[in-house]
């Protein structure tokens, strides 16, 4: 006798990270909420590879998770991430 197992496997979307320019000098980064489990990174470079977490925690507006960044001296680059 033959048994037919059957697996599932966990297919994990990445959330889509969107900017867009403020009227004042800052930019806001959103995603949609919920996004279990991503967190926002940032770098000073990509060349090597040194990002950390985003100190500044995202406020929930119009169903999406976001930041409000003022400019910063230097380049910045920001991700979501799933650790």
């Amino acid at each position: 006798m033959h048994t037919l197992d059957a697996y599932t496997a966990g297919v994990i979307v990445p959330s889509l990270l969107t900017i867009r320019p403020t009227n004042s000098d800052s930019v806001v980064l959103s995603w949609p909420n919920p996004s279990s489990g991503f967190v926002l990174q940032e770098s000073p470079g990509v060349e090597p590879v040194s990002w950390t977490n985003s100190p500044a925690p995202p406020q929930v507006a119009a169903g999406r998770k976001q930041i409000i960044l003022t400019p910063l001296s230097g380049n910045r680059f920001y991700r979501l991430a799933r650790p």
